[in-house]
């Protein structure tokens, strides 16, 4: 919001209530100050900073702050025109979970798997195409939009997904992929991104087979460990000509200096989607991938 001019500002239900808003704040602002953790301390301070500067504004006019809630609400942000969005997550039941567990001082409720299921998911529509933002989704979180739905007789069914909680094993399961990726209507290829820091667990080895199984290409920022990501640490000072570093950092040379770095594959990437014709995934690094068989040639 420091860098961009935000017009529209979309969160989990938030903002509405002014003085439970003021409560949440202090107790990340205590956090902020007490916590030994310095995760937590930074995280708090994040949300504090956050919450004080998106008021003022909401509050002056110079930005229209949205608490959505799913599983199926139509959501009209500046700018949009042509474009249907909705907001499928988290449900309205879950931030009262997640304050009472902030109002009875749980130690770990600034670290519970609760924030994940706060976390907003998008189901956009544009052109042919339909796509879904899942932001930090918990498994849990699906298989309750997936209930909800099926009251209606409704299903999703998405060309482009940029995956829950950075492609983890413990919410993209099986039964995420398929809820997600369940029949697309067009015979269009299927794109899964991926971001994630290329940790053990990020992307999760078990979630790029199940995106290959079913036909879908993954596009990932990082390596996973099942690529190769074994070599943490990479080459970064002020004397090394930039051009090398980033040619040693994509060959995953040991470093020198000890610094930890992130460890590239596809790099940042942008899907282009025209409103007629072929979406387009642009890269960072044009990497080949053995999930999306760019090396099937190879056997």
């Amino acid at each position: 919001m420091e860098e961009f001019p935000v017009q529209t500002l979309l969160t989990y239900p938030l903002h509405r209530d002014k003085k439970r808003l003021q409560s949440v704040g202090n107790k990340y602002l205590d956090a902020a100050l007490t916590s030994g953790s310095a995760t937590i301390k930074r995280h708090a301070e994040e949300f504090v900073k956050f919450v004080v500067d998106a008021s003022k504004k909401a509050e002056d006019g110079s930005i229209e702050w949205i608490d959505i809630e799913g599983p199926t609400n139509r959501v009209r942000p500046h700018g949009f025109a042509g474009v249907n969005i909705s907001a499928m997550l988290p449900f309205k039941k879950v931030k009262g979970e997640y304050y009472n567990a902030l109002d009875s001082n749980r130690a770990d409720a600034l670290e519970s798997p609760l924030q994940n299921s706060l976390s907003v998911a998008l189901d956009i529509e544009y052109g042919d195409y339909r796509i879904s933002l899942c932001g930090d989704a918990t498994q849990s979180a699906w298989y309750d939009h997936r209930r909800e739905l099926q009251k209606a007789n409704e299903r999703v069914s998405f060309t482009v997904s940029k995956l829950p909680h950075h492609g983890s094993a413990a919410d993209c399961s099986s039964q995420v992929l398929d809820y997600l990726f369940d029949a697309p209507s067009a015979q269009k290829e299927l794109i899964g991104l991926i971001s994630a820091e290329g940790s053990k667990y990020h992307p999760s080895p078990e979630v790029l087979k199940g995106l290959k199984k079913r036909g879908i290409k993954p596009y990932c920022t990082n390596l996973s460990v099942v690529c190769g990501n074994n070599v943490r640490e990479l080459i970064a000072d002020a004397i090394t000509p930039p051009e090398l570093i980033k040619l040693l950092n994509r060959a995953e040379v040991v470093a020198l200096t000890g610094k930890r770095r992130q460890t590239p594959c596809q790099g940042d990437i942008c899907v282009e989607i025209p409103k007629f014709g072929a979406a387009t995934v642009v890269r960072e690094f044009n990497n080949a991938c053995a999930f999306r068989g760019d090396l099937d040639f190879l056997s």
